[in-house]
């Protein structure tokens, strides 16, 4: 068997009657059924279309009579005979072990293995496999993938050799699904590849929460956990920040949430082992409310009032005269608690008012000032 347009060496041996002859008294030759020579030590005699392309690559003092025929064509199929002349005119013609090519147009696929499954952090062994029958001109192997690679070449019957390279590599996360390509590269150019999707288990990484992350202070909130692992995580658990279990699945409802509600992390588990996400805790939001400790003080400045607040997402705070209104002199924060400070001339009302508002709610707190 032969690819067109790559060589072939056909292999042979022979025997003849009589005392051992040296090699220069022998005479290799080669031809058709027709006694039409496709190789003569005088290239004259040899047909055309196979000058240039023939050559005896065995040692006829070893009795190796075969025969190598390069760019091979589609006609070159034989069948074939070897003949021996000796020079005390003696000649054999061995008939009976006339041979055959069978020509192929296009390469075989490679043949492709790899171990599995395979586990994150051990070492893949994959092997690729291709039948030739030029050993002058072996095709050529190569991965798309780095590695430590080996190559060996194993003669085998009639004429074929079989080359395998070996490639060994450690996984990796992101090799999983990955296509794990060899390619084989002929002598006269023809190129096939083989190509197998690589299984590598791993346990669960990018381990993340999904939630709406802001709410109203009463409301439901759904949390729902989810990974990348190989193979899907079959357990999922539910932990407050200081490590207490609360759930198990994949989603948690936290019901009637809080200003107090704290963090919550989840983990993920397969069979690989489990990852953990980073902890997430819900922006809940609430209304304004004053507390206690604002106040209003009159001295020989002026007054200077401080209404403080807790609310989110921040309130918008007003102070309230009976001829309108004044913005704030100058605020301070503390997380969701802000003070907002009121200084001004003591003019002729005695109360003011500190309004707070905020997108869901407002609410009001009245000082009233020591008349004059």
């Amino acid at each position: 068997m032969a690819l067109q347009g790559s060589c072939v060496v056909i292999p042979c041996t022979f025997t003849y009657p009589g005392r051992e002859r040296k090699q220069s008294d022998l005479t290799a030759m080669w031809h058709t059924k027709d006694h039409a020579f496709i190789y003569h030590p005088d290239i004259g005699e040899v047909l055309y279309r196979f000058r240039g392309r023939t050559s005896l690559v065995g040692d006829l003092g070893r009795k190796n009579c075969s025969l190598k025929i390069d760019r091979v064509q589609r006609i070159d199929g034989g069948p074939f005979i070897f003949r021996l002349a000796i020079d005390d005119g003696e000649k054999f013609s061995y008939t009976k072990s006339e041979v055959s090519i069978v020509i192929k147009d296009r390469p075989d696929v490679p043949l492709l293995t790899v171990g599995e499954p395979v586990k994150v952090g051990e070492t893949v062994s994959a092997s690729c496999s291709v039948y030739h029958s030029c050993p002058s001109n072996p095709p050529l192997l190569s991965w798309n993938h780095v590695g430590t690679h080996s190559v060996h070449s194993e003669k085998l019957p009639g004429g074929q050799w079989r080359m395998v390279s070996v490639l060994l590599f450690t996984s990796s996360v992101s090799d999983h699904k990955k296509p794990l390509t060899c390619t084989t590269k002929y002598w006269e150019g023809k190129t096939v590849r083989s190509s197998k999707a690589l299984n590598v288990k791993y346990a669960p990484i990018n381990v993340r929460i999904d939630f709406e992350s802001t709410a109203k202070e009463g409301d439901s909130v759904e949390l729902q956990c989810s990974s990348d692992s190989n193979p899907a995580a079959h357990r999922y658990q539910w932990y407050s920040a200081a490590w207490e279990l609360q759930s198990e699945g994949n989603t948690l409802t936290l019901h009637n949430v809080s200003r107090h509600t704290g963090a919550y992390f989840c983990t993920a588990i397969n069979t690989e082992g489990q990852g953990s996400s980073s902890p997430v805790r819900i922006n809940v939001e609430y209304p304004p409310e004053i507390e206690v400790g604002s106040t209003c003080m009159v001295n020989s400045s002026g007054v200077t009032c401080h209404c403080i607040v807790d609310s989110v997402p921040s309130a918008e705070v007003k102070w309230l005269l009976s001829e309108g209104y004044l913005l704030s002199s100058w605020t301070e924060t503390d997380g969701s608690v802000t003070m907002y400070t009121l200084h001004t001339t003591r003019g002729l009302f005695h109360a003011i008012s500190c309004e707070a508002s905020n997108i869901h709610g407002i609410v009001t707190m009245d000082f009233v000032l020591p008349r004059r």
